[in-house]
């Protein structure tokens, strides 16, 4: 027997432990039962990372408003390599 931690958005959740369940992959005990939710340690966290993900759909709702034309990076190294290139551009 293992123990794992699994930290997982909130909107989640339900679907990710019935999955494990039904398939019998995992037996998921609530080890904070007893603990608030918003005391947990990872809950700042998750909460930059949803600011972070309203403010792109934002911009993007705004591009396709003002007819702004969006290009996927090709690669991670790609969209790395151009926001080097932008903050440079900003100094």
């Amino acid at each position: 027997m293992f123990l794992y931690k699994i930290v997982m958005a909130k909107d989640n959740e339900k679907a990710i432990m019935s999955i494990l369940g039904d398939r019998k992959i995992a037996h998921l005990i609530n080890m904070n039962q007893k603990e608030h939710v918003f005391k947990l340690p990872y809950v700042d966290l998750i909460r930059r990372c949803d600011e972070s993900e309203r403010k792109v759909n934002y911009l993007i709702d705004r591009c396709k408003v003002t007819n702004i034309q969006l290009t996927p990076a090709e690669s991670p190294e790609e969209l790395h390599q151009l926001t080097k290139d932008f903050a440079a551009s900003k100094r």
